[in-house]
């Protein structure tokens, strides 16, 4: 309660290629107030596919789909280039706030939640960490 987990957030995902799909794939997201609603992505071979929340959606429908569904919490795991652009469409929209795992730094108002994951840099101290141990061990 204290930390919120037991309100339930409907949030959408953008990017359903490999860590989007272990995202959707990752069951224990509701133990923490996230539900994925929905998925989107361009790549035709991705388009339509089913997963646990739904088929994934054309990412070109995603503005209307924003509107009409009032979710709150998007997921990005698109590359670089495409994501500052939608996210600045999806905040018109009304999204709220991202978690973003796109490998650029999203900022917005204060009024915009954007939490911004770095994959590589927690792997960049991870293996400076293992190899600062070794060392000491010489």
């Amino acid at each position: 309660n204290f930390l919120g987990f037991t309100n339930m957030h409907k949030a959408f995902l953008f990017g359903a290629g490999s860590l989007g799909q272990a995202l959707l794939g990752d069951s224990g997201l509701t133990h923490f107030g996230l539900e994925i609603v929905a998925a989107f992505d361009v790549n035709p071979d991705l388009i339509g596919k089913k997963t646990a929340h739904g088929q994934i959606l054309d990412i070109a429908d995603i503005y209307d789909y924003v509107k009409k569904h009032n979710v709150e919490i998007v997921a990005l795991t698109l590359p670089k280039g495409p994501a500052k652009r939608i996210a600045q469409k999806l905040v018109e929209c009304g999204v709220k706030a991202f978690w973003n795992f796109a490998h650029t730094d999203l900022s917005f108002s204060d009024d915009i939640i954007v939490e911004n994951v770095h994959l590589s840099e927690s792997l960049m101290k991870l293996t400076y960490r293992i190899s600062e141990k070794n060392d000491s061990k010489e």
